[in-house]
């Protein structure tokens, strides 16, 4: 399956200086070709592009079908500002004759921090897995070793103890990658697992697929924005985040403005 790429976009982005200088400038048809231009820099695998392309992607989505050579030529005038303006309000920076975004740098390496935390926690709930498996071994051996007499049996009880010991020890580990804050770091940053939500939202409720993708986008953009240090998602922030619980309001508001599809969505399945 295509990997999917959510990067945040922060509810009150308008209120940026470097959006508000944008807008002063090169009014809200600037803001949209920002975020155009924000989405194909995530799509570069070095998350920059050459200026000359910066320019052509410009008076790609801002051409107008128009044969009024006045208004081409005023059209032409705002493109070449905005290419300028976008630059000079700090919103993207020239270096190199290329183009990069600060926050398009700062969203890869946070997917990336998240990445290896997911990678390391799924190392883990394997060796805990494993280690489960090997002492039940342990353990059903001990228990067949309590019928015999004498030392022998001695010896078999006394592994029996240390084997049920560590036995709790192992489920206490595997107990704790299941909690609700574990649940919800492999929901947001494993793919895998956020499909099979995606599916089983899908399956059990009949609604459009297309529609579950948007508001679990919608959802992911929400929760997974930065706190004001940049070190905390606001998931993180909640005391508790169950994320079944947290899906299942979700998406009973998302209904609430979609009447027509509210009767495709039992939210007692979620």
């Amino acid at each position: 399956m295509k990997e999917t790429f959510y990067f945040q976009h922060d509810y009150n982005a308008t209120q940026d200086p470097k959006i508000m200088a944008l807008i002063a400038k090169c009014g809200l048809a600037g803001v949209g070709m920002y975020w155009i231009l924000i989405e194909l820099l995530h799509q570069q695998p070095d998350s920059k592009i050459k200026k000359e392309t910066y320019e052509d992607y410009i008076n790609f989505y801002g051409r107008v079908d128009y044969e009024n050579e006045q208004v081409l030529n005023k059209l032409k005038q705002v493109l070449n500002k905005l290419k300028q303006v976008l630059i000079d309000v700090g919103l993207f920076v020239e270096q190199d004759n290329f183009i990069f975004s600060e926050r398009v740098l700062e969203n890869k390496k946070q997917r990336e921090i998240l990445s290896k935390k997911r990678s390391l926690a799924g190392k883990k709930s394997a060796e805990v897995r494993q280690n489960l498996t090997s002492v039940k071994q342990t353990v059903n051996k001990g228990q067949q070793g309590k019928e015999r007499k004498g030392k022998e049996r001695k010896g078999n009880i006394n592994i029996l103890v240390s084997s049920e010991l560590s036995n709790s020890d192992v489920v206490s580990s595997e107990q704790n990658l299941t909690t609700p804050k574990n649940i919800s770091d492999n929901f947001f940053n494993n793919e895998q697992d956020r499909n099979e939500k995606i599916n089983l939202l899908i399956k059990k409720n009949n609604w459009p697929e297309q529609s579950v993708k948007q508001e679990i986008a919608k959802f992911i953009s929400y929760w997974t924005e930065l706190n004001s240090t940049g070190k905390k998602q606001r998931w993180e922030m909640e005391k508790t985040f169950e994320i079944d619980r947290r899906l299942a309001t979700w998406f009973s508001r998302a209904a609430k403005f979609a009447p027509e599809q509210s009767r495709f969505i039992n939210l007692d399945n979620l």
